[in-house]
């Protein structure tokens, strides 16, 4: 039995949101680091939650989006810049952006490079939920104490094992 049912990414310090600047080899030890931290995450054994505060663009958005639950606070935004910098989405966003927002809104995200708030981010189906800053640090603490008795998380942690 776990004691703890949710694994909460707080802060992806991979250093590559927006991009990496120099040496091709450094650019490829990131982006397998990249690969290898959106695999866990897709197949971690239990649910995950991204809290969101402050940007997250490229990689950082789509780390986020590999999580099961996304919880923004109100004064994060997101975007997929990509386009700005000539590169190729990654981190599994053309996997899980469409999946979430659907086709033609994740094509519109990817093409404009557009940065957008937490309010349009819930809109859109991007987040589950949209808390002001100081409760997110309230719900950090809170939520991975649920049990998996709990009739709130049963479904997620049942679909995870």
């Amino acid at each position: 039995m776990f004691h703890r049912v949710a694994m909460i990414v707080t802060r992806m310090s991979v250093g590559y949101s927006g991009g990496v600047n120099g040496d091709a080899r450094v650019l490829r030890v990131v982006v397998e680091l990249l690969n290898r931290a959106v695999l866990r995450l897709a197949n971690f054994p239990l649910p995950t939650i991204a809290m969101v505060d402050g940007y997250a663009v490229d990689a950082g958005s789509n780390l986020a989006l590999c999580c099961d639950l996304i919880v923004a606070s109100d004064r994060a935004k997101f975007g997929e810049l990509f386009c700005k910098i000539g590169l190729a989405v990654d981190g599994g966003g053309t996997w899980f952006l469409p999946r979430l927002v659907g086709l033609a809104r994740a094509k519109e995200l990817v093409f404009t490079g557009d940065i957008f708030n937490a309010a349009e981010a819930s809109r859109i189906g991007l987040v589950n939920r949209v808390v002001h800053a100081a409760d997110l640090v309230r719900r950090r603490a809170s939520s991975p104490r649920r049990s998996p008795r709990d009739r709130r998380w049963r479904c997620a942690w049942t679909s995870r094992r």
